[in-house]
């Protein structure tokens, strides 16, 4: 899957996270906090797509959201979260885990931290761009029946 095929998922809006590997402990603790906030998701109306890294993950997956296995580097380079950093004189591959909200092909807001507040302000403006159209709606029909 490319960057342009990330962005142009069916629903809208989503949220896109990219994990690292599920068997790291602090990559775990992240996805176990998206596990925490799936009723919150469900219920807004909001689906989760998990890019990830390592294809042979074999944790216990949530059946909610929709797992992508294993983009090409040039997917990690687009989103800004793949660098080539030297550790000890070696040039190593680190991959950020972060989380970008979608809404119409575009990043509407890049999440660098993963943690209850910014689970809290990611769903909020998931939900205010969800109900963006009907808000508009609801507008004018107030502003039609202002007019009678």
């Amino acid at each position: 899957m490319n960057s342009r095929e990330l962005l142009e998922l069916e629903q809208n809006p989503y949220i896109l996270l990219f994990l690292d590997n599920l068997y790291k402990k602090r990559i775990c603790e992240y996805h176990d906090l998206f596990n925490s906030w799936t009723n919150c998701f469900i219920e807004a109306g909001i689906q989760v797509f998990i890019v990830r890294k390592e294809i042979k993950d074999k944790r216990n997956l949530n059946p909610n959201f929709i797992y992508i296995d294993s983009c090409d580097n040039e997917v990690y380079s687009d989103f800004h979260i793949y660098q080539k950093k030297s550790i000890f004189g070696k040039e190593q591959i680190i991959y950020r885990s972060c989380f970008f909200v979608i809404y119409e092909s575009k990043i509407l807001k890049e999440f660098k931290r993963i943690n209850q507040l910014t689970m809290e302000k990611a769903l909020f403006l998931a939900i205010d761009k969800k109900n963006e159209k009907n808000n508009k709606k609801i507008k004018k029909m107030i502003d039609m029946n202002k007019k009678l």
